[in-house]
């Protein structure tokens, strides 16, 4: 008997892109795993805190050894600070699978 293949949900982060206003930075997502991944949620985080989380309205679906964009902004009473801050921004895949990525401020 043959064992199964591994299914494995692997995002990395190409880029990212600050929008002219500051407001939203998209991030280019790269699916590196074994299987198609949805993102349905994100969360900003810094200084080891959640500033603000969503449900995206629709989930970005990245199938394997594609890129997609992923549009993370501000909301709630969160607003990026400018001037070279890092942030960390965690998606979370259909499954449940978080991923963590860094972005700085311009």
């Amino acid at each position: 008997m043959g064992t199964a293949p591994t299914v494995k949900e692997a995002l990395s982060m190409d880029s990212y892109k600050w929008s002219t206003d500051g407001k939203t930075v998209t991030l280019y997502i790269r699916n590196v795993g074994t299987v198609d991944v949805a993102v349905k949620t994100y969360y900003i985080e810094y200084g080891g805190a959640t500033q603000y989380t969503t449900d995206l309205t629709t989930a970005v679906s990245v199938e394997v050894g594609k890129v997609k964009t992923v549009d993370v902004t501000e909301g709630g009473t969160f607003t990026w600070k400018a001037g070279g801050y890092s942030y960390t921004i965690k998606l979370v895949t259909t499954a449940g699978t978080q991923f963590t990525f860094t972005v700085k401020t311009p």
